[in-house]
């Protein structure tokens, strides 16, 4: 075989060409020290990420439970969804009217017929059947409460199911649901004036008390669960006498007693610091784990419109003098003394506190203030009949159909 003299030349070339584009690509490659330097920063916005994560969590520990995270993927249409939203109001379609209370980012609303729960959307997680003549609705963080006031049922859900169901002996007059998830129910009684259940957040029948003289008005789990607080009329022959007990859930003796003549205790509150409020016709009067009065707010001569014990260490009051209808939004500590108030150009009917901003409904007319006394929102509903925070910057506006919610600058 004849080879041109050339090829060598050629075949040199080609060789010289390819070491040079290997040696422009080994060029273009990383140095080693380079290569670990990328790699480390990769491996440090992996962790900065990972911690960012868990400081979000640990954050929103309170907040990240199973029930959440299906109404997440609700929310997402991932499974399903059923917006019925039309406006910014949900509309509850049901054939009679009920209670609506708000829970989480959305609505738990209650009718003779079924128990609905949504989001602020009107995407609806649960419609379950109930039939209670006189439903009453509450509802924590994590559950919602519903009891047929005159009835025997009472049933407690989480956004998608029912938790737990039960038929008390008695009708019940009444029931309350705290922070942790302890009930005390109060219901008439076979034999007794009145007999009190305690169930714990595993909804088991803890404590029982039952009354043989006393006519029970209400009763509420302590927030540390040791307690339990009730309200009593005390009668004995043609004396009554108004009441607050206390229990400890670990003793069958009552631990104490405080009497105030014969004006009912009508609501109780017991805050997180041990404070048990009462409400009265005359005022407020708070006491301590031993019994022990520490305060007292007393209206005098005005007329009390609606009131809020619930919320941390406040008490808020909406009054007016007996000549004018306007109200004053009172708000005090649990020692009875006023620290701020807000003056109304309207009669109030129902009033909601959260962190320092203050919600009032009236004839008509709403609004949302700060302690302070600044105004930061209103409108002029119609058909409302409550109003209520969803969370500081949003207020809903309920009516007996239906919830419309608004953000509050």
């Amino acid at each position: 075989m004849n080879r041109n003299p050339n090829d060598e030349e050629n075949l040199s070339g080609e060789e010289q060409l390819g070491e040079e584009l290997h040696a422009g690509l080994d060029a273009a490659q990383p140095a080693p020290r380079a290569r670990t330097t990328i790699k480390y920063v990769r491996y440090l916005l992996l962790l900065i990420m990972v911690l960012v994560a868990l400081i979000f969590l640990f954050s929103n520990r309170e907040q990240i439970s199973g029930d959440n995270l299906r109404r997440l993927l609700a929310k997402i249409n991932i499974g399903f969804s059923t917006s019925t939203a039309v406006d910014g109001e949900v509309y509850f379609d049901t054939g009679s009217s009920g209670e609506t209370v708000v829970y989480k980012d959305g609505f738990a609303h209650a009718t003779v017929e079924k128990l609905i729960i949504t989001d602020k959307n009107g995407t609806e997680f649960q419609n379950t059947a109930l039939g209670y003549r006189e439903p009453v609705i509450t509802a924590n963080a994590s559950n919602v409460m519903v009891y047929d006031s005159g009835g025997t049922g009472l049933m407690v859900t989480d956004s998608f199911s029912v938790l737990f169901e039960t038929q008390m002996d008695d009708p019940i007059i009444t029931a309350r649901m705290n922070d942790s998830g302890y009930i005390a129910v109060v219901t008439e009684g076979d034999g007794y004036l009145a007999k009190v259940y305690v169930f714990d957040s595993s909804y088991r029948e803890i404590y029982r008390y039952q009354s043989l003289s006393r006519y029970i008005l209400d009763a509420v789990v302590t927030a540390d669960q040791k307690g339990l607080a009730v309200s009593a009329l005390n009668i004995d022959g043609s004396e009554i006498l108004s009441e607050i007990l206390y229990f400890k859930l670990s003793r069958e003796e009552m631990q104490w007693t405080v009497s105030f003549g014969e004006e009912p205790c009508i609501q109780l509150s017991a805050k997180k610091n041990g404070t048990i409020c009462g409400l009265f016709s005359w005022g407020m009067a708070a006491l301590n784990t031993g019994g022990e009065e520490i305060g007292r707010y007393l209206l005098d001569n005005q007329v009390l419109q609606c009131y809020s014990l619930d919320d941390s260490s406040k008490n808020i009051f909406v009054t007016a003098a007996a000549e004018n209808g306007d109200g004053t939004i009172v708000v005090c500590n649990e020692k009875g003394e006023v620290q701020d108030t807000v003056t109304l150009d309207y009669y109030a009917v129902r009033v909601d506190y959260c962190d320092m901003n203050i919600a009032v409904l009236g004839n008509q007319q709403c609004g949302v203030y700060k302690q302070s006394g600044s105004q930061l929102w209103e409108s002029q509903p119609e058909r409302a009949i409550n109003i209520a925070f969803m969370g500081k910057n949003a207020v809903v506006i309920i009516s007996e159909t239906g919830c419309v919610y608004n953000v509050v600058n």
